[in-house]
């Protein structure tokens, strides 16, 4: 990305596209008083546009449901992700918009946050809004001074409150002696459930409200290999929302939930799940155009690069935006993988995974079977026997045949960011691997699973391998299939060989000369005649010139062009 200064404010940017999330937004609205719980989950890759469509959601709310509350967390703040501050949070936000009460929670927390920090005196601003007759300026003050175990002290406080928190607390299903007798671990378990009744209480049974969660995966950061998976989001799941009946949840990770049925089957009913997929090109057309990029094939590059990621979009238009500050924006600016799609990409991951990640970006897919010996191979770190749980990652795609790969934009985005010795090793080892499923092949018996053999085996063979043993090799190896007939297979191929050979070698190399006859006869043998015609005449004239008309090889070309024409004219006379 061009220097330039830091854009603290800028123009929004239009919305586009997701129209089926935004109408199950609604269909969810209309229809969440018809369930106790009521979670609306969207899951897409990194930058794939989340965290903007939940705040097109809230506006939403605002501008047609005002009567509706909601109020929104982000886990990307790391402080968030412990129950506590997380629920202080959200507390502050709700009391901010709705000056709602949280007696019983606060009271709570300041006990259980005292056992936790006994050394550190608790603050009253951090308990705003219950303030009544200097009710928790007292407990505050009790807690500093003599510390939660003085029971007497608090209950006391609370029977000489103002009437409305002494009704408040007899409605409460608690006892502040157990309370105080509690382990500051064991008061954490309860802290979601506190909440909840607070929220509830000033709720209602009539109102509607909306609790936002962003960055979902974050729960799981540095903690993915300790203890249950599930563990993570059990105050959640378990706690904070089948407490808060009456209350939607709009949760918003890069991978689906696996709720149901690995945890709880009941969640069928209340959780339903939406993908959050890729931008059609249409779209990225559109939202280029609105951000002010009238040049075609700059809006062409950004949208090929992008694979239809939104963030990729964005970065894309701040680059033209900081361009343009100095001169006219080229072609050239644009379409090369920005480093800030990688750090995306990696958040949450640790140094296993990260470099599991690169070495299965390699090859262009991989089953179960091969993912355990790249990774016993290449000492990713990464266990081989954690096959499944690799492949919940939202940016690896699955297709109905076992075979999986890695997102095409993160894909690119590991490539730019791997050792290139370490990966050209392990082009290599893929294409020995490939190479023996074709090895002393049955011309008669040549199946779709030796030429997928083959393509993989030429893929890998053009990282690894350098121009004139790529050509060296790949007349070899495709022999069986061209005495086969598989010239629709092959000729491809041989096509970005030469083009290969061509950039590499110059345009005078003998392997060009041997390609391009190679070429021509494959297109002589699937009838393009046309195609076949001036590659044998180009072929003819560099090894006439090179090595005279003499020579075997200028021979055997010359044979092949004459036997071209004759098929011509014996064409030519059945018109």
């Amino acid at each position: 990305m061009p220097i330039g200064p830091t854009t603290y404010f800028r123009k929004g940017r239009v919305f586009v596209d997701r129209e089926t999330c935004i109408q199950a937004f609604r269909e969810n609205i209309r229809n969440s008083g018809n369930l106790e719980y009521n979670v609306l989950f969207y899951h897409g890759i990194a930058g794939i546009g989340k965290s903007k469509l939940q705040k097109e959601l809230q506006k939403i709310l605002d501008e047609e449901y005002p009567e509706i509350l909601w109020a929104a967390i982000d886990l990307n703040t790391k402080i968030y992700r412990e129950v506590g501050t997380f629920l202080i949070a959200l507390r502050n936000k709700i009391q901010e918009k709705y000056k709602s009460k949280f007696y019983l929670f606060n009271i709570a927390h300041a006990i259980y946050w005292k056992k936790l920090h006994p050394e550190i005196l608790l603050l009253e601003q951090n308990y705003p809004l219950i303030k009544e007759g200097g009710f928790f300026s007292k407990i505050v003050n009790v807690l500093n001074e003599f510390g939660p175990a003085h029971t007497k002290l608090i209950i006391d406080i609370i029977n000489n409150a103002p009437d409305n928190i002494r009704r408040f607390f007899k409605k409460q299903a608690i006892d502040i002696n157990v309370l105080t007798a509690m382990e500051a671990p064991e008061m954490e378990k309860l802290l979601p459930g506190f909440f909840a009744a607070d929220f509830t209480s000033y709720l209602g049974t009539n109102s509607k409200a909306y609790i936002f969660i962003d960055t979902y995966e974050a729960l799981w950061e540095g903690l993915r290999n300790n203890g249950s998976f599930h563990e993570k989001d059990e105050w959640i799941r378990g706690n904070l929302i089948p407490n808060m009946l009456g209350v939607s949840w709009i949760i918003c990770r890069r991978e689906k939930l696996l709720w149901v049925p690995e945890c709880d089957s009941d969640w069928d009913m209340y959780l339903e799940q939406h993908s959050v997929d890729e931008l059609p090109e249409s779209y990225c057309t559109e939202f280029l155009e609105d951000c002010g990029i009238e040049n075609k094939d700059i809006r062409d590059i950004i949208i090929k690069a992008s694979e239809g990621v939104p963030f990729y979009l964005n970065l894309s238009v701040d680059t033209y935006e900081k361009i343009g500050k100095n001169r006219q924006p080229v072609s050239e600016d644009f379409g090369k993988t920005q480093k800030e799609i990688f750090n995306t990409f990696v958040k949450y991951l640790n140094n296993k995974e990260i470099r599991a990640l690169k070495v299965l970006s390699v090859p262009n897919y991989w089953d179960r079977a091969l993912f355990e010996i790249l990774m016993k191979k290449f000492d990713s770190g990464y266990p081989a026997g954690a096959f499944s749980e690799l492949i919940k990652f939202s940016f690896i795609k699955k297709d109905t045949d076992g075979k999986c790969s890695v997102h095409q934009l993160m894909r690119k985005s590991l490539k730019e960011f791997h050792d290139p010795a370490d990966r050209k090793n392990i082009h290599k080892y893929l294409l020995g691997f490939y190479i023996k499923k074709i090895e002393k092949i049955d011309i008669k018996a040549i199946t779709p699973e030796h030429e997928i053999a083959l393509t993989e085996a030429f893929y890998h063979a053009k990282e690894s391998l350098e121009a004139e043993e790529l050509c060296e090799w790949f007349i070899s190896v495709s022999d069986p299939f061209d005495r086969a007939a598989f010239w629709q297979l092959i000729t491809p191929m041989y096509e970005e060989i030469l083009q290969i050979i061509e950039a590499e070698l110059g345009p005078k190399h003998p392997d060009v000369a041997n390609s391009l006859n190679n070429l021509a006869g494959l297109y002589r043998q699937i009838g393009e005649y046309e195609k076949s015609l001036p590659l044998y005449q180009k072929a003819l004239e560099m090894v006439e010139k090179k090595l005279g008309q003499q020579h075997p090889n200028t021979v055997t070309i010359k044979n092949n062009y004459n036997r071209l024409l004759s098929e011509m004219g014996e064409k030519n006379e059945e018109k």
